[in-house]
């Protein structure tokens, strides 16, 4: 197993994909359940060998049958993923048990995530939490991420902002008009487009876990999370200086009726 390490990392020796998978199987085929997680590894990922998710989830399930935790967790998503065996959310969430029971802090966020959505499990926002909690508490970032995404108070408020600008801002475009927009009305209905693009985005990266990602992935104030605050701060400053909820449907005469 070492060596096999040695040739994968390149410590020691030349990098080599191949050799390292020799040095695994040596170990694998005595029992070593490293060995085994090892090369299952190896076969996911297609490096030393040809890429072969059923030869990855065979060698997996031998090392995981001897109770290694990160084996147990890479099996329960093979099964998530129906990648080299049937797919099987509930199969999952048991092999993630195992893992999580252990300890493993992963298996503990893949966990949680499953019964925050009710994958192979009930759903259960609460026992969701328990698990991200026991993962965060280990300094797993991604369930760290998770408790910390929830629609806070703060976040509603700011969603609000965002809704109640972009309605006032594209106001003007449900009013009718004879004559062409000004600049400023242009400006202010772009304003508004941005708010609801934003609020949009936000209340969607709540629920879905890829944006939730790109929203808040790096750090609980993410680059994008301050960007879209950013985008609020300058929207409402413009709204208060300018006068662009009026604006928008009543520069110069913009209102049906009026004479300048």
């Amino acid at each position: 197993m070492k060596l096999g390490l040695l040739y994968y990392e390149g410590r020691g020796a030349p990098q080599d994909y191949i050799e390292a998978v020799r040095w695994y199987r040596k170990g694998a085929e005595q029992g070593d359940s490293m060995s085994q997680y090892a090369i299952g590894y190896m076969y996911e990922i297609g490096k030393g060998v040809q890429q072969d998710y059923a030869e990855a989830a065979l060698w997996y399930r031998k090392s995981a049958d001897q109770g290694d935790a990160q084996a147990q967790c890479s099996l329960g998503s093979m099964y998530y993923g129906g990648r080299g065996v049937q797919q099987d959310r509930a199969e999952a969430a048991r092999w993630y048990r195992k893992a999580a029971d252990q300890g493993f802090s992963k298996a503990q966020d893949d966990l949680g995530y499953m019964y925050y959505y009710g994958q192979g499990v009930p759903q259960d926002r609460d026992t969701a939490n328990n698990w991200y909690r026991k993962a965060a508490d280990q300094g797993n970032l991604d369930a760290q991420h998770a408790l910390g995404v929830g629609l806070t108070t703060w976040r509603m408020l700011i969603l609000m902002g965002l809704s109640i600008g972009g309605i006032l801002l594209t106001v003007g475009l449900l009013i009718p008009r004879k004559v062409r927009w000004s600049v400023q009305t242009k400006k202010a209905t772009i304003a508004g487009v941005l708010c609801f693009f934003c609020a949009g985005w936000s209340w969607y990266g709540f629920t879905h876990s890829t944006i939730r990602w790109m929203l808040f992935g790096f750090n609980a104030f993410s680059l994008f999370g301050w960007l879209l605050n950013s985008i609020l701060i300058v929207l409402l400053i413009y709204i208060l200086r300018s006068g662009g909820w009026r604006r928008a449907g009543s520069i110069k005469g913009r209102w049906p009726g009026h004479r300048p």
